[in-house]
């Protein structure tokens, strides 16, 4: 994901509690509630649950599994000191778990965040399916998060 902004900059806003609920509002969840912040050494840890759906068509027997709006937790940190960090996803009541692991790059045209995510499912005989749907929902979420780390309050 590409940023159009200084690595210092970007590394500065990951390293704001503050982001966290921005971002989740740009991603378009709603009834988002910060659980807990805790400082680390070099960084921060912050877990929100919230509600959100998926922004990919689902398949009826899914849409049927899930209801209607997902409940979320997640976990981010950021350490920026290494300019690292990492997203532990769950849903409320499935057995769907979602990681991610990022670091910044600087280039010539601003910041790269480079992340390798981790699907995991399961459900018995739709867990390869909900994954290769959560794999789809990434991408344009992560457009979603590059907005709101430009549309973050400068620290």
């Amino acid at each position: 994901m590409p940023f159009g902004l200084p690595p210092d900059e970007v590394n500065a806003r990951l390293s704001q509690v503050s982001y966290y609920a921005h971002k989740h509002q740009v991603i378009g969840a709603w009834d988002i509630l910060k659980l807990d912040a805790e400082p680390m050494q070099d960084g921060l840890r912050v877990r929100y649950s919230m509600k959100a759906s998926a922004r990919v068509p689902l398949p009826e027997a899914l849409r049927r599994l899930l209801g209607g709006a997902l409940t979320i937790f997640q976990t981010d940190e950021w350490n920026a000191a290494s300019r690292t960090g990492g997203i532990l996803i769950t849903l409320k009541g499935l057995p769907i778990k979602a990681e991610s692991r990022a670091r910044l790059d600087p280039t010539t045209e601003g910041t790269l965040m480079v992340s390798d995510w981790t699907l995991s499912c399961g459900i018995p005989l739709l867990g390869g399916l909900i994954e290769r749907v959560l794999a789809d929902d990434i991408e344009p979420r992560l457009k979603l998060e590059c907005a709101a780390i430009h549309e973050a309050p400068a620290p």
